[in-house]
């Protein structure tokens, strides 16, 4: 550590150090648990039951839900697996949990000041202070729910992706393959990393070279190849238990059939809703699955003109403030994110981690139904390209800065005062135009 300047006291220069950050971002995740309200259970009784199932020898399977048909890929492994972990020396304990969700937000301070290092290291420091406070990645803690552990998973990821580009060695290459697989095992759409990675790295390399050298093409292997065999066992395994190719899981074919049917679920507040009938008229699970993904091409074909409404729309939907509260915080940095994003978004050294953002936005888009929730493992790299554009921004045009901020926290503030009101508002919109 440097020796503090007459400007700056030693604890200014301690509290820039990345551990006690990360010290100060457990404390607050731990305390808001006192505070956290009452969270929807949402998946939470579905992976609380595969994680007992676990323990209790019954194997990786579900059944209350299910009216007692036993459903045994419908979740990937990653998040039931790490409850069952947890459940295994703690006891059947949601706080248990909690707090070592607590420590996972402090490890996503760590992996953000890594990752803002490889981009730019003037933005470590502040993008991890911004990841300290900022109460989405705060809340998630609280919540048993797969978003704390893929965050992290996915964050780290992209950070060690980054430092494989620059180098260059095959130990590098390889975690970024495992970490990239972990992710995917704890929800698919982290699969989204992979061609990300490779397509950033490949423009920055070629801008560098001229050309694609050997070099990135050895890289690219080893990354790929550490992906394939991580998440083989989990694909054996599903082919054992079904006699069939499960690349990773069953959810798939019922997501993209109710996202974009002719009434979709996400516009009803129980349309995600399986009834007894489905499981009983297709008692295998991964022929439900196929045929809930034909069902979803079927409905594209049908009415190209609605599929393309109904992408606008979840694009709206991806960015919507209120969830159920409002996101106060998410609206704060979302115009120096953007504005970040347009700015140095193409440059090398972000690259790649605009090609994860444009990649998810579209699949979150045009196939899947947009939801806050996949969002959330994006916002670290969206804090990212706030906190760059807001730097910059400050240096050179201090003075113009300020009172925009100030009218900016100002009406922020507002809204969140009444946001009951607001979001009654803006409720009765979205029902009026037909898209709640």
């Amino acid at each position: 550590m440097r020796t503090p300047t007459g400007r700056e006291s030693a604890l200014t220069v301690h509290l820039r150090h990345p551990l006690s950050l990360a010290a100060i971002a457990v404390a607050i995740r731990a305390l808001y648990l006192f505070v956290a309200p009452q969270a929807d259970p949402q998946d939470t009784p579905d992976y609380d039951e595969i994680a007992l199932n676990l323990l209790a020898g019954k194997g990786f399977v579900s059944t209350s839900n299910w009216f007692g048909f036993e459903i045994r890929s419908w979740r990937p492994p990653g998040y039931p697996v790490f409850l069952s972990a947890v459940y295994a020396v703690f006891g059947y304990h949601h706080v248990a949990v909690q707090l070592i969700q607590a420590l996972l937000g402090g490890a996503l301070v760590l992996v953000v000041h890594f990752l803002a290092r490889q981009v730019e290291p003037g933005l470590a420091v502040a993008t991890a202070i911004v990841v300290v406070v900022y109460p989405p990645l705060v809340h998630i803690s609280s919540e048993i729910m797969s978003e704390s552990l893929l965050t992290l998973l996915l964050t780290t990821a992209m950070a060690a992706g980054l430092r494989a580009a620059i180098a260059d060695r095959p130990s590098w290459s390889l975690a970024v393959g495992v970490l990239v697989g972990a992710a995917s095992l704890t929800r698919p759409v982290a699969l989204l990393v992979w061609p990300a990675l490779l397509l950033g790295t490949a423009v920055t390399h070629h801008r560098a070279h001229g050309q694609i050298t050997s070099s990135w093409s050895r890289g690219a292997g080893w990354f790929s190849g550490a992906l394939l065999l991580t998440l083989l066992p989990w694909t054996l395994r599903n082919y054992a238990v079904h006699d069939a190719w499960v690349p990773i899981s069953t959810h798939g074919g019922f997501i993209l059939a109710r996202s974009n049917g002719p009434d979709p679920g996400w516009r009803k507040a129980d349309g995600w809703g399986i009834e007894r009938k489905a499981l009983e008229g297709t008692p295998s699970e991964v022929e439900r699955d196929h045929q809930w993904r034909r069902q979803a091409l079927d409905h594209v074909r049908a009415d190209p003109a609605r599929w393309l409404r109904l992408c606008g729309e979840r694009f709206l939907r991806f960015w919507y403030p209120f969830r159920p509260d409002y996101n106060i915080g998410f609206v704060l940095i979302l115009p120096l994110a953007a504005a970040g994003f347009a700015r140095f978004g193409l440059r090398s050294n972000f690259l790649p981690l605009s090609a994860l953002c444009a990649l998810s936005v579209v699949v979150f888009s045009c196939a899947l139904y947009g939801s806050t929730r996949f969002r959330l493992p994006l916002e670290p790299i969206f804090l990212l390209y706030a906190c760059a554009f807001g730097l910059d921004w400050w240096r050179r045009k201090r003075s113009r800065m300020l009172p925009l901020a100030y009218w900016w926290v100002a009406v922020n503030a507002l809204i969140w005062w009444q946001q009951e009101a607001v979001r009654g508002a803006v409720v009765k919109i979205l029902q009026t135009g037909g898209l709640k």
